[in-house]
């Protein structure tokens, strides 16, 4: 018998310890190191798993990131990609927005690109000020702006539909779903 009903508790476990392994190998990589061949290997090891469907194996993966982020002598490449991530999800859900503002067979897009926001803001929060502030502040920003613009019966609009409350402390998350 699996672990869960799905049987797939083994696979999550062997991802989440894949990115702690990956995060503790790439925190010890030679800053010589070629560029290139770290960025694939995060990108391929912790970044592709940000937007997990599965919750832990996402926590893990952000986790992962964090690690090396919150390392001062972190290879330069963590945070050019962690910032080139974030700037490029959130021009891609801007262009989303809009887009189906004018055009309602986008939603499926839309809607992806809402549950990608769902799955990274809250790794966004915890590492923003460790990467490019001003530039992704103001994507943050931006995008709230169009959504405030836009008409609150549109489709569009109710890419923020409800508020959570996490638990642990008093701050509020808006959930971006559609």
């Amino acid at each position: 018998a699996g672990e869960t009903k799905d049987e797939l508790g083994g696979v999550n476990a062997v991802l989440r310890a894949c990115c702690t392994a990956s995060a503790r190998f790439l925190k010890r990589l030679p800053h010589d190191t070629d560029h290139n061949q770290v960025q694939q290997l995060y990108l391929s090891t912790i970044v592709g798993l940000w937007d997990d469907r599965r919750p832990k194996v996402r926590r893990a993966a952000q986790s992962a990131a964090m690690e090396l982020l919150n390392d001062p002598s972190c290879h330069v490449v963590f945070r050019k990609v962690t910032h080139k991530y974030f700037h490029t999800t959130m021009a891609r859900a801007q262009r989303k927005a809009n887009s189906q503002n004018q055009d309602d067979s986008s939603s499926s897009a839309a809607t992806a690109s809402a549950t990608t926001l769902i799955h990274v803001l809250p790794l966004l929060e915890k590492c923003i000020m460790k990467l490019d502030f001003e530039v992704l502040s103001k994507d943050v920003m931006e995008l709230l702006a169009l959504l405030f613009q836009q008409d609150a019966t549109s489709a569009a609009f109710d890419f923020v539909a409800m508020v959570k409350v996490n638990k642990n402390n008093s701050n509020s998350h808006a959930l971006l779903i559609q």
